[in-house]
C-alpha cells in the first residue's frame, strides 16, 4: 500500500466547482468567483484503489457546535489510523451536505485533493439563463433587493500541473444544483418578443414596462410574471382611449394647434390609460375648462 498515491491529481471529470461569490457589474453583466473541489465518489474510489476496500473506513459524529465531524481511518499494518475534520451543515440538504463536506475535509487530512487548495479561486464564464447559450453549471445571484437572477456558467480550466498527464482539463462534472422551477426561470426571447408586440399594440413603450417592473432588461422577467405583465399592459394601454380622444377632438372641430394645447393643459407628460379615460368620459366639461383657462390667460396677458 503506497499512501503517497493518495495525493495524485484527479481527472477533471472528478472535480466539482462551486460559486464562492457572485455579483453584478455596472453594465448589468454577472460575474462569479468559483473554487474547485474533488467529489466524494472520487475520494472513495481513490481510497479503494490505494488502500483496498477492506482497509479503510469512515465515521461520522455530530460537531460540538452543530454540523458534522468525519474521521477517515486507514489500516496501516495492524493498526487503524484515523484523521478527523468537520464542517457545518449546508443550506441545501443540510445534513447530507454537511456529511459530504466533512468527509472531503477529512480526506484532505490524508492529502487527498489537498493540491486543489493551491489553486486560486477563478472567474467563471457566465451566461444569463434566458434561453440562450448554456453552461455546464447552474447558479443564482440574489440582488440587494432580494430579487434573483438565474444564470449558467462554465468553470475555468485547471492548470496542467493539477491534472493527470493524459487529461486535457476539458472534462467537467457538473455539481448537483437545486432544480429551477419552470415559473422561476427567466423568459426566453420568443416570450419577450410577444410582450413587446403587446406593448406596441396597446401604445406602450417597452422601456416603460421594464422600468415599472424594476428590471434592467426584458430578459430578466420571470415566467411567473407573464400573467401580471400582460394584465399591466392591458390596464395601461392607451391605443383605444387615444382613438376615442381623437374622435372627440374631431367632433368638436379642434385644430391641431388646439389639440396640442389641450393635451399640454391636462397632461404634463404622456397620459396613462386612466387619465385619457377620465377626459373622454366627460370631454365637453374638460373642453370648457380648457377654453376658460385659455381666455383667462389671454386676458391676463392684455
Amino acid at each position: 500500500m503506497d499512501l503517497c498515491k493518495l495525493k495524485d491529481p484527479f481527472p477533471s471529470a472528478d472535480i466539482e466547482w462551486r460559486v464562492m461569490q457572485s455579483g453584478m457589474k455596472g453594465n448589468g453583466d454577472l460575474w462569479a468567483l468559483v473554487a474547485a473541489y474533488v467529489t466524494n465518489r472520487a475520494i472513495m474510489d481513490r481510497l479503494d484503489e490505494v488502500c483496498g476496500p477492506a482497509h479503510w473506513k469512515n465515521k461520522f459524529d455530530p460537531g460540538p457546535n452543530g454540523g458534522q465531524l468525519c474521521g477517515i481511518s486507514i489500516k496501516i499494518e495492524e493498526e487503524w489510523v484515523t484523521k478527523w475534520d468537520g464542517s457545518e451543515n449546508t443550506q441545501i440538504e443540510a445534513v447530507k451536505g454537511g456529511l459530504s463536506s466533512a468527509m472531503k475535509r477529512a480526506a484532505v487530512q490524508w492529502n487527498i485533493g489537498r493540491y486543489l487548495y493551491k489553486i486560486d479561486e477563478g472567474y467563471a464564464q457566465v451566461f444569463l439563463d434566458n434561453g440562450g447559450k448554456k453552461g455546464a453549471y447552474r447558479g443564482v445571484h440574489k440582488r440587494k433587493d432580494n430579487t434573483k437572477v438565474y444564470f449558467t456558467w462554465n468553470p475555468p480550466q485547471l492548470p496542467a500541473w493539477a491534472l493527470p498527464k493524459e487529461d486535457d482539463g476539458k472534462g467537467v462534472a457538473p455539481v448537483s444544483e437545486p432544480e429551477i422551477k419552470e415559473e422561476d426561470k427567466n423568459i426566453d426571447q420568443k416570450q419577450y418578443k410577444t410582450l413587446t408586440a403587446e406593448c406596441s399594440k396597446h401604445g406602450i413603450d417597452p422601456a416603460t414596462m421594464i422600468k415599472h417592473f424594476n428590471v434592467k432588461r426584458g430578459s430578466e422577467f420571470k415566467v411567473s410574471q407573464l400573467d401580471e405583465i400582460g394584465k399591466w399592459i392591458s390596464d395601461n394601454g392607451t391605443v383605444e382611449e387615444e382613438k376615442t380622444f381623437a374622435k372627440n377632438c374631431e367632433a368638436y372641430v379642434l385644430s391641431a394647434a388646439d389639440i396640442a394645447k389641450f393635451r399640454e393643459h391636462f397632461f404634463k407628460q404622456a397620459p396613462t390609460k386612466g387619465e385619457l379615460r377620465a377626459i373622454n368620459a366627460d370631454f365637453s366639461t374638460h373642453l370648457d375648462a380648457f377654453i376658460e383657462a385659455q381666455q383667462a390667460g389671454q386676458e391676463a396677458a392684455q
